[in-house]
């Protein structure tokens, strides 16, 4: 799974933008973030088709970056998140973005955005190699 991290100029608009540039393609978006300090912006994407979102991107000349995202479903009650990021805390993994996902039946799927994707999945996936 790829995070988008697009940079734009703090205006009125500019999330409208990406979004239209993102929807226009037929491209869903499965979670989003955003943020501002001062004058610039960043808009967190995970869409449903990485490659072409960023043709899209490109195609409509957005400033960004792309993450890998490592992914955790977690039970739904209280204590999973802090155990997951201990986890990860204790590996020496630092966290540089998070988003709720969505739900796996009754989890809750969590990304990641980490410094050292090849540890989180050791953490994530258990067991296996290639997630």
């Amino acid at each position: 799974m790829k995070e988008f991290v697009v940079s734009v100029t703090d205006r009125i608009g500019a999330m409208r933008d990406v979004f239209r540039a993102i929807a226009g393609a037929d491209i869903n978006i499965k979670a989003v973030s955003t943020e501002v300090c001062g004058k610039e912006g960043q808009i967190r994407i995970i869409t449903d088709d990485p490659d072409k979102t960023v043709e899209v991107l490109e195609k409509e000349g957005f400033k960004f970056a792309e993450n890998e995202v490592i992914t955790a479903s977690l039970e739904d009650k209280p204590g999973q998140l802090l155990e997951c990021t201990e986890k990860l805390a204790n590996k020496n993994v630092n966290i540089r973005a998070a988003y709720t996902i969505g739900r796996e039946g009754d989890k809750i799927v969590v990304g990641f955005v980490v410094d050292n994707v090849a540890e989180a999945k050791k953490i994530c996936y258990p067991g296996l190699t290639h997630p």
